[in-house]
């Protein structure tokens, strides 16, 4: 099982920068995703002969799970099928990042 963890970066918003700042113009960016990516600890495996599954714990302690798998096993590439994993996990974080701030906007109404 390959492991990577990396050290901790800054650039998440806080409750009193959402007050000082306009609600409007508070949102998720890519590098707060890309800082969150930073600090989580990835493992991956390949399973069977052609797929590659990828867990990434947030620095939360949540856990994303994502796969990727090829239809011919000569294909199989295990970075090609982390890059793949990884572009979702990304996603997956943008998702769950929209919803945090959504919460904590609709409290400061």
């Amino acid at each position: 099982m390959k492991q990577i963890v990396v050290v901790p970066n800054k650039g998440r918003w806080n409750a009193a920068q959402l007050r000082k700042e306009k609600m409007s113009e508070i949102k998720v960016t890519k590098e707060q995703v890309q800082n969150i990516i930073a600090v989580s600890k990835v493992d991956s495996v390949k399973l069977g002969e052609k797929s590659t599954v990828v867990s990434v714990t947030l620095p939360n302690g949540f856990v994303i799970i994502e796969s990727s798998s090829c239809v011919d096993p000569a294909n199989y590439d295990h970075e090609l099928g982390m890059k793949i994993c990884m572009e979702r996990v990304e996603n997956k974080v943008w998702e769950l990042e929209g919803y945090l701030l959504q919460e904590r906007k609709s409290k400061l109404k």
